[in-house]
């Protein structure tokens, strides 16, 4: 036999020794740029989530003083009489009957225009005459009128065909901004209802984006696509910030709340626009590291067309040259460490080499200690994390768990764990879905993996936790062996209920938004058209709202709504949903109730507003309000939500027109009720 010499031995292990501590680092290394893409891509998500939240509610604002200023009966007058004229005259532009009702609207709206741009940051008011969209008066650009946008403002023409209030993002000759339309209306001597055409309100994302950049510590621009903005904005109307010659974005900046943007608008260093997703990336610049978000933005006619490509995108970008700077230091300390570990690990090995028996049973020791002390630290990092380390063993059925395991299922600690034990302190109404789940992902021989999140009750106290492992079974297809993991998750689940709460919730009154209610009323009108289930739906209406606001104030308007929405409430059933539409106009959602039943209910309603005067500090005396209800009841035979809509505020517009303060209801087409 050939005999390896000793410096071949010591070589050979020195060479072993080196590979694995490169190994150990590589991976350290690779799991640390994980996690660091990985909070980055969260970051990313989170921005664009408060983006688009703020940006609904910013539609909601312009649909509220469009609303607002649509209520004005001398508003309304001047239009329909310019209507008239302009139609008289030939229509476009009308000729000097057109010019003199414009003007008279002009000057009835010019304080009101004044006092929206400085409170609330509007940008546009435009009067447009239906069918279709001619612009009647531009009150942010009076000297523009008479053409016709029915091929360009899709929101404007929506409105103006089907009379329901809309709201989204638009490009018109003017500028782009979020916009939100309502319908107009009038009464015709004869005391029937006249469609006008529509009034807009708009505004741009500069005061939300400069609000978001304060608030979040980021920079925040709106990127328009250069052929959009120049098949729709007149040229004297184009954003100031152009696209470059060469080979830029070959966008517009639409607004933006700091100036670094404008030297990053070359492809090479944005991030690509691969809508529907979100895209992120790192930039180093003169000395500095930021974080660049983009994601894309689609218009109003784009949500009606998926086909139809995104007019823009949103760029968020926030400075990381501190927290990039310190990763790096982290890694250079961990490769020092590493270096350090290993020259003591060699030195280590030639004493072991050179040592007799006694001196390889103390490294054995010595390595016994540094395998717990790692241990320890282990059980550390888990108790920082949150992350707790388990196996379960399919012959006792019992789960081994580290010590950060028992403390996020609140247990003692003991060697073993029953698979009972574990399931009762899964919150009872997850108990059922939780041990399903479990038992047939041990059933199925090629399913490796578990994944499932739920909540346990510890102390009292609910948590979150997420439960992931890795399944082995044997040949037979039986689980033998599971190692998993289980985190407690909770701030997250926390912080995504905070932001479904916050964008389907009206914050004036608690109650759902629009958004929320139609959604609600879509599910209940499938179960009615699939099981043919009873629902009721309720239109409400407070009335002479504008009045309380012309008397006592806006402060004190809001106080009634508040005051509504909490009688409402405390009067429906707990089954029952009521939302709030958009400024005084309210909706309810009867399910299991027919129409005697939403009679009874509507009439109960109403007699306790009407008995229970609003006392608020921000009124002498107390306000007394009357409620005008519609009604009506889900058909299968509906097409969609819409026209239950419809039906409720047909039923609710005759309640108002018979004297309000009543209910009135229209179960089916054609067929009125009155209470």
């Amino acid at each position: 036999m050939h005999r390896i010499s000793f410096s071949a031995i010591v070589g050979l292990a020195s060479t072993l020794l080196a590979l694995v501590f490169v190994c150990i680092g590589g991976l350290a290394w690779y799991s640390e740029r994980t996690g660091l893409d990985s909070t980055l891509r969260r970051e990313a998500e989170s921005l664009r989530t408060t983006f688009e939240v703020a940006s609904a509610d910013l539609e909601q604002q312009m649909l509220a003083l469009a609303t607002l200023l649509a209520s004005n009966e001398r508003i309304r007058n001047y239009f329909r009489m310019g209507r008239d004229a302009v139609m008289a005259e030939g229509g476009g532009a009308g000729a000097e009957l057109s010019a003199l009702l414009r003007n008279d609207l002009y000057m009835h709206v010019a304080s009101e225009w004044l006092d929206m741009q400085r409170l609330f940051g509007l940008r546009q008011l435009h009067f447009q005459i239906g069918p279709g969209a001619l612009s009647f008066l531009r009150v942010h650009a009076p000297e523009r009128y008479g053409d016709r946008l029915d091929d360009l403002r899709h929101i404007v023409t929506d409105v103006n065909r089907d009379h329901q209030p809309r709201a989204g993002f638009e490009t018109g000759r003017v500028y782009s901004g979020v916009r939100g339309v309502v319908p107009v209306w009038s009464l015709t001597p004869a005391g029937e209802r006249d469609h006008i055409g529509a009034l807009e309100a708009g505004t741009s994302f500069d005061a939300q984006i400069k609000r978001l950049d304060t608030q979040l510590n980021a920079g925040f621009a709106v990127l328009l696509r250069q052929e959009h903005v120049e098949s729709s904005v007149w040229e004297a109307f184009r954003p100031a910030n152009r696209p470059r010659q060469g080979s830029d974005c070959r966008c517009y900046l639409e607004a933006f709340s700091r100036d670094e943007v404008k030297r990053w608008m070359h492809p090479d260093l944005l991030p690509p626009a691969t809508p529907p997703a979100t895209s992120h990336r790192l930039l180093e610049e003169d000395g500095r590291i930021w974080h660049l978000v983009r994601f894309p933005v689609v218009d109003y006619l784009g949500l009606r067309d998926a086909n139809r490509p995104p007019v823009g995108s949103v760029l968020i970008w926030r400075e990381k040259t501190a927290e990039i700077a310190t990763w790096h230091k982290h890694q250079v300390h961990t490769w020092l460490l590493l270096c350090l570990a290993y020259l003591i690990s060699q030195g280590l090995l030639l004493w072991l080499l050179h040592g007799t028996r006694r001196t390889l049973q103390k490294r054995i020791d010595r390595a016994t200690e540094a395998l717990s002390h790692s241990e320890d630290r282990l059980k550390r990092a888990q108790s920082v994390a949150r992350i707790g380390s388990w196996e379960f063993h399919a012959s006792q059925r019992t789960l081994v768990w580290s010590d950060e395991s028992f403390r996020l299922f609140g247990l003692p600690p003991a060697p073993t764990v029953a698979y009972e034990r574990f399931l009762a302190q899964v919150h009872p109404e997850d108990r059922t879905r939780v041990d399903t789940a479990w038992r047939t992902a041990s059933t199925v021989a090629d399913n490796n993996t578990f994944d499932l999140s739920h909540r346990v009750v510890v102390d009292g106290e609910v948590r979150w936790v997420r439960v992931r492992a890795e399944l082995h079974h044997d040949a037979d297809g039986r689980l033998t062996y599971a190692l998993g993991t289980a985190q407690d998750i909770t701030e997250h689940k926390q912080q995504e209920q905070a932001l479904h709460h916050l964008a389907t919730t009206d914050s004036l009154t608690g109650l759902p938004n629009r958004r929320q209610f139609i959604e609600r009323l879509g599910v209940e009108l499938g179960r009615t058209q699939r099981f043919g289930s009873r629902a009721a739906l309720l239109m409400m209406d407070i009335d002479h709202f504008k009045q309380v606001n012309d008397m006592h104030g806006h402060a004190a308007g809001d106080a009634v709504l508040r005051h509504f929405a909490r009688i409402a409430r405390d009067t429906l059933r707990k089954i029952d949903l009521i939302g709030r539409l958009g400024g005084e106009e309210f909706a309810a959602l009867l399910p299991g109730t027919d129409a005697d039943g939403a009679l009874l209910l509507a009439e109960r309603l109403r007699q306790a507003i009407a008995s229970s005067p609003c006392i608020s500090p921000y009124a002498d005396d107390p306000i007394r309000i009357t409620l005008s209800i519609g009604i009506t009841v889900l058909s299968p035979a509906d097409r969609n939500s819409d026209e239950a809509l419809n039906r409720a505020d047909h039923a609710l517009y005759r309640a108002k027109q018979a004297g309000r303060n009543r209910v009135e209801g229209e179960l089916l087409l054609g067929s009125p009720r009155r209470h």
